[in-house]
């Protein structure tokens, strides 16, 4: 379902359905300098904090009140300047993520086709539904994608399963072009592999651009994007074919309706 017209003098950012500030950052996420400064500062904060703390209780035991005044102030500015470090390494992390995931260059080069803005919303077909695959080339065993585009291409709902090792003859980017605008929603196999791959990136964050409804499929709901994490997904089985099968299928109806 297409659900954004083409503007093209409209900012980039105008078009994205996120902001940096979106991002839930982690120690991971920080660029080596950022990780050594926090660490740093963690080092630094602990080395007065704890003695300081230490030295609040023996005051208040021996009621110098003049102290524990003293010794409060130093734990307060050193925790608001240890606050304030972690507020400024995580808004560089966030725009650095931003930048990554969304760049105007991928826009340029993804060149996504939008419902013409007269034409309002494009719905869904009933019962006619064309399902894109998304995944890192080295997961395609792991997941066993082929197996599982072919179990649900059985089902009389589904037209066609796209997964670029069978129908891509050209490069990645005319491949997306060409086909998510035409899909119904996309699978989204998340695992190491699919963060760090950029073709992966840009077919998510595209059909996100166009209102698809993406399922994350995942063995850990740590590898889901975390623009995705609130999507209803399928976590996958790599003993049971089937349930896999079933429950995917179940969702794209879910999604569908």
């Amino acid at each position: 379902m297409i659900r954004k017209t083409s503007q093209k003098s409209r900012n980039t950012k105008e078009l994205l359905p996120f902001k940096s500030k979106d991002f839930k950052v982690k120690f991971r996420h920080y660029n080596s300098k950022e990780k050594w400064i926090k660490v740093l500062v963690d080092i630094i904060g602990a080395a007065v904090i704890i003695p300081l703390s230490i030295l609040i209780i023996f005051s208040v035991i021996t009621e110098q009140y003049i102290n524990i005044a003293i010794y409060g102030i130093v734990i307060t500015v050193m925790i608001i300047i240890n606050e304030i470090v972690e507020h400024k390494l995580k808004k560089d992390a966030q725009k650095r993520l931003f930048a990554a995931v969304v760049s105007k260059k991928d826009q340029r080069e993804i060149q996504i086709e939008y419902a013409p803005k007269d034409k309002g919303i494009v719905p869904a077909k009933e019962q006619d539904f064309l399902v894109f695959v998304s995944y890192a080339t080295k997961d395609a065993e792991i997941f066993k994608v082929r197996e599982l585009s072919e179990a649900l291409t059985k089902h009389e709902e589904i037209t066609d399963v796209l997964y670029w090792q069978e129908h891509m003859k050209d490069n990645i980017i005319k491949y997306m072009n060409d086909n998510l605008g035409k899909c119904d929603v996309m699978l989204l196999f998340c695992s190491p592999n699919a963060l760090l791959s950029e073709p992966v990136e840009k077919e998510w964050t595209a059909a996100d651009f166009m209102g698809k409804p993406i399922i994350p499929i995942f063995n850990d709901p740590d590898h889901i994007p975390p623009l995705l994490k609130t999507r209803l997904g399928v976590k996958f089985d790599p003993f049971d074919f089937k349930k896999n099968t079933d429950e995917i299928y179940d969702l794209i109806l879910k999604k569908m309706k």
